[in-house]
């Protein structure tokens, strides 16, 4: 954390809100009082990240996922990633398969391969 006095937690809200932009997350706290390691700053992203604005990218899989998933109709996916791989997860006749994918953001042709319907 490139502000130790600032609640890590929080921190990662703010993130969150700015699509993962750091440097006006950071703009945003110093604007407002909170000091900086200043060797970070230049650092910073300025972009929004490309991930946080994936609405079916779920992060790194968790086994809960599964009971959510399995409460969906056919043609539910979601991506993630499991041991550092991409991974496409679906729920077709009431189970839930995963393949590997090149990155979350999943081609439409892809989808239409596996018949999927709705993230």
């Amino acid at each position: 954390n490139m502000f130790p006095k600032f609640p890590d937690s929080m921190l990662q809200v703010l993130i969150l809100r700015e699509d993962g932009n750091t440097k006006n997350t950071a703009k945003s706290l110093i604007k407002r009082g909170w000091k900086p390691q200043r060797k970070h700053l230049k650092s910073l992203h300025k972009n929004p990240c490309p991930l946080l604005q994936i609405p079916y990218y779920w992060g790194t899989w968790k086994t809960e996922y599964i009971q959510k998933l399995k409460r969906k109709p056919n043609g539910t996916y979601i991506t993630c990633v499991v041991k550092s791989k991409p991974m496409i997860c679906f729920v077709k006749d009431k189970q839930i398969f995963m393949q590997q994918v090149v990155y979350p953001l999943v081609d439409p042709e892809y989808i239409i391969g596996l018949n999927l319907s709705s993230p």
